[in-house]
């Protein structure tokens, strides 16, 4: 419990901070789409079936084109990461090195987090990449028989057995396009210094199924004593952030959807 209000108050700490940001980066997405309210005018005009006032997406199409000039530099090569060796004994083991970080780049659809971190970063002035290990396993039936057992000169035939094993489907890196309204960072450390910080963390949406998959795992623990999201929580300024499976006017038709914080803390 100790250790909870500790985290707890560290990340309200960031939360008060990176909050008063929200209301700017709001502003600059609605600029981004090329959104607009109707005025008078333009429900006069919809009234007597005329076209209402258009707005040309110019800073649309700057993002895009910023965008594209960076992913064109960035993937120019036929790998994303090339490593160098420091002697001869390391040339085997560069081009190992490489292939594997080059199907974790596949396997994370790069491609895709690299272009929402360039976009962030256009309109925000900010993007945040996760980096983390992932295990990801696969439970497959298993039928199994004994071996027959011969008792008084008679032959018995061995009992089947059913189980479930687990099997490692995929061990390696996971990269993820973190938005800068789900980063909460030690604020008393500038961005350069992030790693200074006492801790970190950040926010995701999760089915109560995939925590329970995690639990079974071994990941996390107590997840019966989580609840799923309602109304009261503080996170309807992000509207353009929400699912569309989350209701916030009917949170009980919500189909069991938790927000999760991960927090890295440093503790003595």
């Amino acid at each position: 419990a100790a250790m909870l209000e500790h985290c707890m108050q560290l990340l309200g700490t960031s939360r008060s901070y990176m909050g008063t940001f929200y209301t700017l980066w709001e502003e600059r997405h609605q600029i981004y789409r090329s959104y607009r309210k109707d005025d008078p005018a333009d429900k006069k005009a919809a009234q007597e079936g005329r076209p209402a006032k258009q707005v040309i997406p110019m800073t649309y199409a700057k993002v895009q084109t910023f965008r594209s000039f960076l992913m064109s530099i960035m993937l120019q090569r036929a790998k994303v990461f090339e490593l160098d060796a420091q002697g001869i004994e390391d040339i085997d083991y560069r081009a190992l090195a490489e292939t594997i970080l080059d199907n974790d780049v596949k396997t994370n659809k790069f491609n895709q987090v690299l272009g929402q971190i360039i976009v962030d970063i256009a309109k925000f002035g900010l993007g945040i990449i996760k980096h983390s290990w992932e295990e990801e396993y696969v439970y497959v039936p298993m039928t199994s028989q004994e071996p027959d057992k011969t008792i008084f000169g008679m032959t018995f035939q061995g009992k089947k057995r059913y189980d479930v094993q687990k099997i490692a489907k995929r061990k390696g890196n996971r990269l993820q396009a973190i938005s800068p309204f789900d980063f909460f960072p030690d604020v008393r450390y500038p961005l350069t210094e992030l790693h200074s910080g006492e801790f970190c963390a950040d926010e995701c949406d999760e089915s109560r199924n995939s925590l329970l998959r995690r639990e079974s795992e071994g990941v996390v623990a107590g997840v019966k004593y989580v609840q799923d999201m309602d109304r009261n929580c503080a996170y309807n300024t992000r509207k353009y952030r929400l699912r569309s499976h989350i209701n916030f006017n009917e949170p009980d038709k919500t189909s069991h959807i938790v927000r999760m914080t991960r927090m890295q803390v440093k503790i003595t």
